[in-house]
């Protein structure tokens, strides 16, 4: 197994949202093997932009959703979505012109586990009530 495991304990009970975050810890969990184990920039670069994605499409996905249940802090939590999204783009940029040294990407790659966990244990689970009334 990886050094990212998903855990049941991060589900919300959503089974579309969970089924996103459960990939995205997978995916993020390719990207900090790739970062301890000296893969090619290229590489890196690949599986990082696979993981933008992922997370761009979910967070589209999750605001939509969020949206349509009249969530009342949907602007706050739209915010730490860009912001990471930032962060990322400004990562990639540097890992695309191949200025990321491993260090970088170890600690980039466990910034993003905390972030992703965190986000998934505290701030998503404020919205639940909302999205429980969409199901």
């Amino acid at each position: 197994m990886g050094h990212l495991d998903w855990d049941d304990g991060y589900r919300l009970g959503i089974p579309a949202i969970d089924a996103e975050h459960e990939r995205l810890v997978a995916r993020l969990d390719l990207f900090l093997d790739a970062s301890m184990h000296d893969h090619l920039d290229a590489e890196l670069s690949r599986l990082l932009a696979d993981l933008i994605d992922a997370t761009r499409a979910h967070f589209l996905h999750e605001e939509d959703m969020l949206d349509r249940a009249g969530y009342e802090d949907l602007p706050a939590h739209r915010a730490e979505h860009d912001r990471l999204l930032a962060d990322l783009g400004h990562y990639e940029m540097a890992c695309a012109a191949g200025e990321v040294p491993r260090k970088l990407s170890i600690e980039t790659a466990d910034y993003l586990r905390h972030w992703l966990l965190d986000h998934i244990r505290t701030a998503d689970r404020q919205y639940l009530p909302f999205l429980r009334r969409l199901t």
